[in-house]
């Protein structure tokens, strides 16, 4: 099926935490103690996987204290409240976790729909689009701008004509102005509530009648989008783009670290490689994380040109005092692959965590890389193993990743060395998005073009995080394809 059929062994050796070979190259398969970086599982190859999918909750949450307890990286600061038996399972893991060191372990309660959403890809009833409600500086209804941060691939607006960037005139009959002016006299929790209504996520609604415009164009479309279930593609574009000095550069934007997007992974490296690729642009915004396997497998295949650097630190993996026998490096691996990229950027935003990350902490020691945003990203260099307990998933903070320099300096995130505002106006891989065009300059040997610099409070981030936590008490679903996000 793929030009570079041994690349598949790579991706699997980090998804078994003690798989690699003797000599800790990432290779091989071996004993099932799954690590994940951000927020995909998958049931049947899970760490500390519960015997019984039906327990009382006073026994699941005793299963979840005993794991925190001996597991979880800061387990000697974990305070148990008095009433743990009894709390809701997503309560508990809220109050055990230590929200000054880590603010991601997270309470899943239906392992069987996260496992449908995260190993297989598929969505179960949603319409597959995020928006992005940009409030003008104005305050006035009629500035502001109803766009589609995202479109999910096959999903119902997919399949209806809707693509990333496009601008929304009405939902319903209720014009863009309409829900401006609605949100002028709202707060964020209402606004969110409002959204909630308006796109029918509380299940109000099984269709959605939508008017809107792409860019650029002038004529408006009108389409009666039904609620359904899909199965998503995460790698959203792999192209090639022809650079100036007679340069090829690599494009990947890729959405998920998720088990389900391996095969059209290696179909992208097996492109860049054909193509001879002389940089690489990843655009990881609004990527959550995922398995750690597919990170390595991205900075081993993006570096490791005729195997030159097999055996040299790529990943390291920390455990607390109790679990320390367990740390270990990774090491570049051979591969068929001939890239050895010279340059690499990396497009980031608030969204862009964990294995986004992870895969920049592993370039840096090796690589130019420059990070271009207009957010700095989440901040999480910690990796979990989850839990099946009963019928939910526990997703502790259970290790810390460093880099070959031993280096996970990145608990408040990467900022961007380059500044760009996503305006949301075209769709993946296309040029005249101000970041991609930011990306190329750098490329032909630009320097930046702005000098403004990111600051994200520890605070907005812990808000950024809650709000994730809400959607999965909500949705059951971490990474919701039609959470909003408010810009202002």
């Amino acid at each position: 099926m793929f030009r570079h059929s041994t690349t598949l062994l790579i991706t699997l050796c980090s998804m078994y935490l003690m798989s690699c070979s003797d000599n800790n190259q990432i290779v091989g398969v071996g004993q099932q103690i799954t690590v994940f970086s951000g927020s995909s599982a998958n049931s049947a190859n899970t760490a500390n996987t519960s015997s019984s999918t039906s327990c009382s909750l006073e026994e699941k949450n005793i299963r979840i204290v005993n794991l925190f307890k001996r597991d979880y990286l800061f387990n000697e600061e974990v305070q148990i409240p008095a009433d743990y038996q009894v709390l809701e399972s997503s309560d508990l893991v809220q109050a055990l976790k230590v929200s000054e060191k880590e603010r991601y372990s997270f309470w899943v309660e239906d392992a069987q729909a996260y496992d449908r959403s995260f190993s297989q890809g598929i969505s179960s009833g949603l319409f597959g689009f995020r928006p992005m409600y940009q409030l003008s500086e104005t305050q006035l209804p009629e500035d502001g701008r109803f766009t589609l941060y995202l479109v999910e691939i096959n999903s119902p607006a997919h399949k209806a004509g809707l693509r990333r960037g496009d601008t929304i005139l009405s939902i319903d009959g209720i014009t863009s102005v309409e829900i401006f002016t609605q949100f002028s006299s709202m707060n964020d929790a209402e606004r969110y509530e409002y959204h909630v209504q308006l796109l029918g996520l509380d299940h109000s609604k099984d269709e959605l009648t939508i008017v809107w415009q792409s860019a650029g164009d002038v004529q408006m479309f009108e389409q009666t989008i039904i609620r359904d279930s899909y199965t998503s593609d995460v790698v959203e574009s792999a192209k090639i783009i022809d650079n100036q000095a007679d340069t090829k550069t690599g494009y990947l934007a890729y959405r998920s670290f998720s088990e389900f997007s391996t095969e059209r992974l290696i179909e992208a490296f097996d492109l860049f490689d054909t193509e001879s690729v002389d940089n690489l642009i990843f655009d990881f915004r609004s990527n959550g994380g995922g398995l750690v396997s597919l990170a390595g497998f991205i900075a081993n295949s993006s570096l490791n040109e005729q195997n030159t650097l097999t055996g040299e630190s790529l990943l390291n993996y920390e455990y607390n005092e109790r679990r320390s026998g367990l740390n270990q490096t990774f090491n570049f691996a051979n591969d068929d692959y001939d890239i050895g990229a010279d340059k690499v950027v990396v497009l980031i935003d608030a969204g862009s965590c964990s294995a986004s990350e992870l895969v920049i902490n592993m370039l840096l020691p090796y690589v130019d890389v420059t990070i271009i945003g207009d957010q700095s990203s989440c901040g999480k260099p910690y990796g979990m193993e989850p839990a099946q307990i009963c019928d939910g998933y526990l997703f502790p903070v259970t290790l810390k990743f460093t880099n070959a320099n031993n280096d996970a300096d990145y608990i408040d995130g990467f900022s961007p060395d380059c500044v760009v505002k996503d305006t949301v106006e075209y769709n993946w891989g296309d040029v005249k998005d101000p970041q991609i065009d930011e990306a190329l300059h750098i490329l032909n040997g630009g320097n930046c073009r702005t000098t403004e610099s990111i600051t994200v409070s520890l605070e907005a981030k812990n808000i950024q995080k809650q709000s994730k936590i809400d959607i999965v008490s909500t949705y059951s679903d971490y990474e919701n394809p039609n959470a909003p996000l408010f810009k202002y």
